[in-house]
Formats: structure tokens, sequence, C-alpha cells
């Protein structure tokens, strides 16, 4: 049984996060039916309880200030958290990656469902932070897209922060050349994030260059993956 005030979640957004997990990988193999039939009752009672919350917290929203709702959860294979931080109710649990593909997210109504979330994307008034469990990334804040400015890839990254080490890879340290030509590295656009928000399977800056000192446009995607200690920096959109 569950008693929450509503205060701190009124308007919020649920999120039903699964993590995929070593252990229930090793017991997949050896009881794949029985395992995998679990982790599904498990997952199903998990998603009418969120949906319930959510139009429990929808209900209470519209009554006085300091109303309230007993809850019943039916709780199996997993727990349920309050992240009054990012303002979410949210369900956790391991299970087999048989039964969902990794990263995946789906939205309905308030509620999240997907795989591997824990990667955010936050803006600040000049620099973006993408973060998951292993990594923090600065990005540079540049333009948008009506007011282009000068860009130079190398120094798109503010910093790198590996958490495990607590080392910190600065901007003099990254060089960022597109196809290796130096004419490539200058020239005008914008930075902008991909997503903004908590609970993302992957957090993405884009730099949109929209004409480099060669006359080329293409786009920079910098990605952080959930659950991975490593950046992706790639190039996409390449005109000339």
């Amino acid at each position: 049984m569950w008693k929450k005030a509503t205060s701190p979640l009124i308007a919020g957004v649920l999120y039903f996060a699964i993590i995929m997990g070593a252990i229930s990988i090793i017991l997949s193999v050896i009881y794949p039916f029985v395992e995998d039939s679990k982790n599904q009752i498990a997952i199903n009672y998990a998603r009418k309880n969120i949906a319930d919350i959510d139009s429990i917290i929808s209900s209470i929203a519209l009554q006085e200030q300091d109303a309230a709702k007993i809850i019943d959860l039916y709780v199996s294979n997993g727990k349920y958290k309050i992240d009054e931080g990012k303002n979410a109710v949210y369900f956790q649990t391991n299970v087999s990656p048989n039964i969902f593909s990794t990263r995946f997210r789906t939205k309905t109504g308030n509620v999240f469902f997907g795989t591997q979330l824990n990667s955010e994307s936050i803006e600040y008034d000049d620099y973006f932070i993408l973060e998951n469990s292993y990594l923090i990334v600065n990005i540079s804040k540049k333009g948008n897209d009506e007011n282009y400015q000068d860009i130079n890839t190398s120094k798109i990254i503010n910093s790198i922060y590996f958490k495990e080490k607590k080392l910190y890879l600065y901007q003099q340290n990254i060089s960022i050349i597109p196809d290796n030509c130096i004419d490539q590295e200058s020239g005008i656009g914008y930075v902008y994030l991909k997503e903004k928000g908590f609970f993302l399977p992957r957090a993405i800056a884009v730099a949109r260059m929209i004409k480099a000192n060669n006359n080329a446009s293409f786009d920079i995607y910098f990605e952080l993956p959930s659950d991975s200690d490593f950046l992706l920096i790639y190039l996409k959109n390449y005109n000339i």
C-alpha cells in the first residue's frame, strides 16, 4: 500500500523504465520460457499500476490542494521509485533481452515505456549537458535555426567527465575535423539538442554546419547512449 501527497507530482511525467540485467540473461539461458513468462507478468502488472497512478494523479490535481489517495499496488520482480528532483514516478526491473530490444522508448499519454532509459539531455544558458551513468559531456550552445553563429567543430565539446575515474578531458585535448579536411573545421551554423529531458535511451546534441569554409554543409551528431562509457561522434547529411 502506498500513499503520496500529490503536490510534487502534479503535471509531472510518469516514467516506466526497464534496465537490461546480466542475471536475467543468465537465467533466461537456463529457464528461458519460465523466466520470460515471469518477466512479462511483472511488466504487465507494472504497466497497469503506472497507468492507474497517472490517472489518479490527474484526477487529484483537479481537487483541493491537500487531496491524497491510497493506492494498492501489486509489486512483482521490480520496484517503484519516486524522483522528486525529476518530477517522476517510475517502475524499474531487470529483464531478459529476449523480451525487449535495447534502448527503445514509447509514449502513451504521460507514461513512457522503454529499456535502458538512463541518459539525459539538459539545456543551460550557454551550454548543453549530455549525461548517463558513466559520462557527463559539456557541449557548447551556439545559435539556433534563425540565428547562425561561427562554429569550430573542435571547440563544440567543452569537456567530458568520466565519473568512475573522476577525470576530465578538456577542449584543448579534443580535435574534431570532419573528413580530415581542415576547411570543414570552421564555418557558420548552430548547435541544438535532439531531445531534452530525463529517462532517454540516448542523449544527442547536433551541430548543424550550414556553410563550412569550403562551402560544405553537414550535421555532426554527439550521441551518448545509455549504459555506455563512450561518446559516439558521427557525420550525417553531408553536401558540397
